[in-house]
């Protein structure tokens, strides 16, 4: 609708409404999600394509349809969040969507400040990193044997996610230790390669 009412408005305000309609296009194609629950992108994304609207048309009556989809949109976004993050269901993890576990800050090797650990899965990998160039890893999701909460022994200390993939034993220094080792055991179980829940202690 606004290509055929559109008179002209300039460059500027072409580039501002596509990346309003870029944004949740973007967020969906990237099947993840955040903690956050990426209703600011929904919500970001129509107030640019409001003003993206009101800047080709010059009609301020044409900025109510985007901004009555961004509100729809932030509500669906938010109550599907809730449905998938609710701790004791964990449907989330019977998806294919990207997990992202929180981030833990720990001391990192000849570094003087702290430098922030998470792991993250999706439908077919499971995959970890400290810090930027640090160390990580992967393991795909079909080799997962067993998944639990244990007690680093080492550095950094604390509760760890303990996963025995094959012949090794990795583990995963998150945020929430307890509730990602819930997800990603939920996960693997999907796939058939675990038997036993991790301890939620």
């Amino acid at each position: 609708m606004t290509v055929l009412v559109g008179g002209g408005g300039g460059t500027v305000w072409w580039v501002v409404l596509a990346v309003g309609c870029l944004l949740p296009v973007g967020f969906f194609l990237a099947r993840g999600y955040v903690r956050w629950s990426g209703w600011a992108v929904v919500a970001a994304g129509a107030v640019l394509q409001a003003v993206g609207v009101v800047g080709v048309t010059g009609r301020a009556v044409l900025v109510v349809p985007p901004l009555v989809a961004g509100v729809l949109g932030v509500l669906l976004v938010v109550r599907a969040h809730g449905v998938l993050l609710d701790t004791a269901d964990g449907a989330v993890a019977g998806t294919s969507l990207v997990v992202r576990s929180r981030a833990r800050a720990v001391r990192g090797v000849g570094v003087w400040k702290p430098v922030l650990a998470t792991a993250s899965m999706d439908d077919k990998w499971l995959r970890w990193r400290v810090g930027d160039d640090l160390h990580g890893g992967r393991v795909l999701l079909r080799d997962i044997r067993a998944v639990w909460v244990a007690q680093a022994a080492g550095p950094p200390g604390g509760p760890v996610v303990a996963v025995r993939a094959g012949e090794r034993v990795v583990h995963l220094v998150v945020g929430d230790p307890e509730g990602f080792a819930w997800l990603l055991d939920r996960r693997v179980r999907v796939l058939g390669s675990t038997s036993d829940p991790p301890s939620r202690t």
